[in-house]
């Protein structure tokens, strides 16, 4: 309840906009521990997402809770995940419950109703999954709704939640088939979700990973951070664990320095219309 009780008054405070010490940016990127919520992934993970984890640690950003997802497609048990933003942890969980609740159409029609944060249908499908969420993970979103519900929230002009510019077809499970061999192995996963920078990971006794999905975290930071934060997050690598960062920043420098980490091409691309994949992967010696 702790925590519940901070994220909620970060909540507010992020959606009213008001000032407090409680609301801290990264000395890394330009996010911060309240922040928008992307429904959805900008990149387009149905490319590349590894089809073999089963038995394989996993580290993943949370964000949409999309990369944790093709996570579980690939068959891993056993995930990490990790976000700065202290809600993105809250949408994951509804969005893993939203999935083991419902059949295709209805997640993707659901899905719709979140985002465009109407209090009566929120409430409504908040109820419905209520058995698939932790107490807090409930708790959470009746305390949004309440919010976004008030009177205060009518009357004033408060920041929306989630960010919408991201793609739902980006995503392998927007596939039918896919979409219900999804549902079926999210029966039997553990994830493990954290409030922390990329670069405080470590601190949370998190293991070792044989594969990490880093999105495009590094696309927000400069070269020596990269750097550094490479070689922090190898140390948490299992011998060939692979890191998998965005590849447009990956002209800036050469990744061979990088070292105790092979730098190994993947076909791959990269886009402006806030798509991004991979063309490359870092494996550990």
């Amino acid at each position: 309840m702790e925590y519940l009780e901070r994220d909620i008054f970060l909540l507010d405070s992020f959606i009213y906009n008001e000032r407090t010490n409680q609301i801290q940016f990264s000395d890394l990127t330009c996010f911060a521990n309240a922040d928008y919520i992307y429904p959805w992934t900008n990149e387009k993970l149905y490319q590349y997402y590894e089809k073999e984890l089963s038995g394989k640690r996993v580290l993943s950003v949370t964000s949409s809770g999309d990369h944790l997802l093709h996570a579980v497609l690939g068959g891993s048990k056993d995930i990490v995940a990790f976000d700065i933003n202290h809600f993105a942890k809250y949408y994951a969980a509804l969005k893993i419950a939203l999935i083991k609740k419902y059949y295709y159409d209805d997640f993707f029609d659901y899905i719709e109703c979140l985002t465009n944060e109407c209090p009566y249908l929120f409430l409504n499908i908040i109820k419905d999954v209520k058995e698939y969420l932790t107490t807090d993970q409930f708790l959470f979103w009746i305390e949004y709704i309440k919010i976004i519900s008030s009177e205060k929230y009518l009357l004033s002009n408060p920041e929306t939640l989630f960010n919408k510019i991201a793609d739902k077809t980006f995503n392998a499970y927007y596939n039918k088939n896919t979409y219900k061999e999804l549902k079926s192995k999210l029966k039997d996963v553990n994830i493990r979700y954290i409030d922390a920078n990329i670069n405080e990971l470590l601190e949370y006794n998190v293991g070792c990973f044989d594969y990490m999905y880093l999105s495009n975290i590094f696309s927000y930071m400069a070269d020596n951070d990269i750097y550094e934060t490479m070689m922090y997050l190898a140390d948490s690598l299992n011998k060939n664990g692979v890191m998998y960062p965005a590849c447009d920043w990956i002209g800036r420098f050469d990744l061979n320095q990088v070292n105790n980490l092979n730098n190994v091409f993947i076909s791959g691309y990269s886009d402006r219309n806030m798509s991004f994949s991979y063309d490359k992967r870092l494996i550990k010696k």
